[in-house]
């Protein structure tokens, strides 16, 4: 966003103030409380004018946990007594009854994944803390999600090799049946 303040020579102030207006808008949207979403963004108004570029790191880093806490706590969850993996919820829906080499390996994936999230989330900070100069803005400019794509082009053939003689679904045939789920 700062350069595209540059290319059409708007303030830095402006742009901020309309991202957050943007945001207060999809807040409401979102949640259906219209009528809290102008206190909270008319509150929020004074520090994006007085210090948009902290204002924009603040947004980038909140909106970086969120994306990332989410599914953390999900898989998470997921891994807690008397609960299934949620990998494992996964491979169920597609295949139906799983062997239980399959159940391990869904239960490891899942374990993997959280562990991903978790370190996904503590990277900015160890980055900050150890790293050099500004790498802790590499997770948050797409290191991350970079990791994830490679992770999940790695697990889908360590997955042909570690499970033999069995049906694998296609990626087509998953995402079908992810549609027809209520």
């Amino acid at each position: 966003m700062p350069k595209l303040c540059l290319l059409y020579g708007t303030p830095a102030h402006y742009v901020t103030l309309t991202l957050v207006l943007c945001q207060g808008v999809g807040i409401a949207l979102v949640t259906q409380k219209f009528r809290l979403w102008p206190p909270i963004t008319g509150a929020l108004l004074l520090p994006a004018w007085h210090w948009p570029t902290a204002f924009r790191l603040i947004d980038l880093l909140g909106l970086y946990l969120i994306a990332l806490a989410a599914p953390c706590f999900v898989f998470i969850r997921s891994l807690f007594p008397n609960q299934d993996p949620l990998i494992t919820k996964f491979a169920r829906q597609v295949h139906g009854t799983l062997r239980p080499d399959i159940i391990r390996y869904t239960y490891y994936l899942t374990w993997f994944w959280s562990l991903f999230f978790v370190a996904a989330l503590l990277a900015p900070l160890i980055l900050f803390l150890y790293g050099p100069h500004n790498a802790w803005r590499w997770p948050l400019n797409g290191a991350t999600l970079g990791l994830a794509l490679i992770f999940l082009g790695l697990e889908y053939g360590i997955r042909r090799l570690a499970i033999r003689h069995f049906d694998h679904a296609s990626l087509r045939t998953s995402i079908d049946i992810f549609r027809k789920q209520p």
